[in-house]
């Protein structure tokens, strides 16, 4: 079912008067409610990027910075989540997370250690 935005507006303007939402919207500058905080989870279901990747990007300065919300606390503001996916560019096929030049030490060993215990059988399913 389509509406138009003339439906949708005398709709509203039925339902909250113009003095209504002036009344709330004033109230709201008032009260600085203009922004929202959200978490490391939140974020993760927002970009559906796991929480390293996270990290990575906001420790190379490609992702939005977090703030100190208290001393135990950290936070990202959602406009600025909001705008960094907005600004991810529109391409289909190629990935538009950076990846490192250079393989992570740490994984490196990992492979190596699988490889190593694969051609000893120790993993069946390996090899």
């Amino acid at each position: 079912m389509k509406h138009n935005d003339n439906d949708l507006m005398a709709t509203a303007n039925t339902l909250w008067p113009d003095s209504d939402v002036k009344g709330l919207l004033d109230l709201a500058d008032r009260m600085n409610i203009s922004e929202r905080l959200v978490d490391m989870n939140q974020v993760m279901e927002i970009t559906t990027l796991s929480r390293r990747t996270l990290l990575n990007l906001e420790a190379r300065r490609e992702f939005p910075e977090r703030v100190q919300v208290t001393s135990g606390r950290k936070a990202w503001y959602l406009s600025e989540v909001v705008e960094w996916i907005n600004n991810i560019p529109h391409s289909h096929g190629e990935c538009q997370v950076p990846v490192p030049k250079k393989p992570d030490a740490a994984l490196c060993l990992k492979a190596e250690r699988v490889r190593r215990q694969a051609r000893q059988g120790k993993h069946k399913n390996l090899g």
